[in-house]
């Protein structure tokens, strides 16, 4: 019988030990982009001084797509002369951004 009361005992305690509750919370996370959004214009539309610096800087390179947004910061998608794509940001007075 008293083994019985020690066998009792410790299957208790064994079963108890596991029976704590998780105290570890998820971590919720949240992605917000920054990035305003551009509308997509004709590179007829690209203002004098943004041409002007772009032929200066990349003079092999070609304009194949252009965007603007809200504060007038033009995004140029241009292809260089190895072949490779490219994204240039620019303001309205032909200063690089990227």
């Amino acid at each position: 019988m008293r083994n019985l009361i020690i066998a009792f005992i410790f299957t208790f305690i064994g079963f108890t030990a596991f029976a704590t509750e998780n105290s570890i919370k998820p971590i919720k996370t949240t992605n917000v982009a920054f990035e305003e959004p551009y509308t997509e214009v004709g590179v007829e539309e690209l203002p004098m001084p943004v041409l002007e610096s772009f032929s200066e800087n990349f003079p092999a390179a070609e304009i194949y797509k252009a965007y603007v947004n809200q504060e007038k910061q033009f995004k140029l998608e241009v292809e260089l002369k190895d072949g490779s794509v490219e994204t240039l940001i620019a303001d309205e007075n032909g200063n690089w951004i990227k």
